[in-house]
């Protein structure tokens, strides 16, 4: 499949922000119901299978959509991604999903069926205002309706499992700064653990929020802690699968808020077809569920061209089965100057350099580059196909560094936005960063 272009992925941003900003703005009210309504697409065939395969599969994720009374499904069927505004297969299926009411919309992808055994990648999106939520590749080998069903239930679900905080310390100007805000769900006085080489060494509260950024205390610091940009951070406690909207005035509309959480939808997106990249569990709707394996970086040596990165996983890794050379278990996507020079989804062996490697324990993972140019912005994809050895399956997480000496956040699951967007910081007390 032919990979989008940098001007594609210009076009599809224009493009969604069109429709999505008309739809949000004259659109009908959703279903009336207490769950949220939810609609799926028809599987897109890149398995080449035969269209009894797909109305078989698409009936039966249809039919999951509504089972645990979580959702209220909506278009009576899979939807058709087809719009009157042309081009792109995610705007056209975001149009369909507005049309029919829809609060969220599951993107579908077939992507190998052989020997009745498909495998499959689930896109989760909120409709309005547009957000990327998760996204999964899943094995089944039962072609009957009623296990297809029920594995396509489990995936949804899988979608949706609560999701730990994270984020960096991208500044110390003025202040102590991490690159979240409102727009990731973050709230005033919520608690991040502060992590340096894979332990850690403090706490941060927040004390100030705008949409994409917060305001940073530091407590319960370790004896001689510092701040450092780069330090990472991690939420105390789950949070829901999907961030809640950030606040506006209730008769404004902002473009610019739907435009940086269009942003990061298309930064998500890995083919032709609009799917996010590859960062849901292991493949099978059985799998262990995700949570209390993490990743965190550690370490960035070296200089333009040559750059060495290391992570730190807070369990051992099973390796058996781990190969680079595909976006299956890790994945990249390289901007620079806010120009997409290798789009998502993009193997790490094509960074160059030595193949990377585990330590002795499994424990420390280096990625080596030799194709990098000042000011080139990594942000590196890790997938819950990579399992622990006691069998839990990875925090998907999405790592970002920048070639320059600071690292400065550009690809989380926001986008930046004007400094006074949504702005809800309070005064800083005297004495205060």
């Amino acid at each position: 499949m032919t990979r989008p272009s940098i001007s594609n992925l210009l076009a599809r941003l224009a493009a969604i922000v069109v429709v999505v900003a008309c739809a949000a703005l004259a659109s009908a009210p959703a279903a009336q119901g207490s769950a949220p309504t939810i609609a799926i697409t028809e599987f897109a065939n890149d398995a080449g299978a035969a269209q009894s395969t797909l109305d078989t599969i698409g009936n039966a994720a249809y039919a999951a959509l509504g089972q645990g009374g979580k959702f209220t499904p909506v278009g009576g069927g899979p939807l058709t991604a087809k719009s009157s505004t042309g081009g792109d297969y995610l705007v056209s299926a975001l149009d369909s999903a507005q049309k029919v009411g829809a609060d969220e919309l599951i993107t579908a992808d077939l992507l190998t069926a052989s020997g009745g055994t498909i495998t499959y990648r689930l896109s989760a999106y909120r409709v309005a205002p547009l957000a990327f939520i998760h996204s999964g590749t899943f094995t089944q080998s039962s072609m009957s309706p009623a296990a297809l069903s029920a594995g396509f239930a489990t995936n949804i679900a899988t979608l949706h499992a609560p999701r730990t905080s994270s984020g960096t310390i991208y500044s110390l100007d003025q202040g102590i700064k991490g690159d979240f805000g409102e727009a990731t769900g973050a709230q005033l006085g919520d608690i991040y653990n502060v992590v340096r080489d894979g332990q850690k060494v403090a706490q941060a509260k927040v004390v100030g929020l705008d949409l994409n950024s917060a305001n940073l205390e530091i407590i319960n610091a370790s004896n001689g802690y510092k701040p450092r940009v780069g330090d990472q951070l991690v939420g105390i406690g789950p949070q829901p699968a999907i961030p809640p909207a950030a606040h506006t005035n209730a008769n404004t509309f902002s473009i610019w808020a739907l435009a940086a959480a269009t942003g990061a939808a298309l930064l998500a997106l890995g083919n032709n077809h609009g799917q996010g990249a590859t960062i849901g569990p292991a493949p099978s709707p059985t799998s262990t569920g995700v949570g209390g394996f993490l990743v965190t970086p550690t370490g960035q040596s070296g200089s333009p061209p040559n750059e060495s990165f290391t992570f730190n996983f807070s369990q051992p890794v099973n390796t058996s089965g781990i190969t680079f050379a595909t976006p299956v278990f890790v994945s990249f996507t390289k901007t620079n100057g806010g120009t997409v020079i290798v789009p998502p989804n993009t193997p790490v062996t094509t960074l160059g350099g030595p193949y990377p490697t585990f330590s002795s324990g499994n424990q420390t993972l280096t990625i080596n580059a030799t194709t990098l140019l000042p000011n080139d912005k990594l942000t590196f994809t890790f997938n819950s196909t990579i399992v622990s050895t006691l069998g839990t399956a990875l925090t998907p997480t999405n790592i970002s560094f920048s070639a320059a000496v600071a690292h400065i956040p550009y690809a989380r699951v926001h986008a930046p936005a004007p400094a006074h967007a949504g702005s809800v910081r309070p005064p800083t007390p005297k004495g205060k960063p």
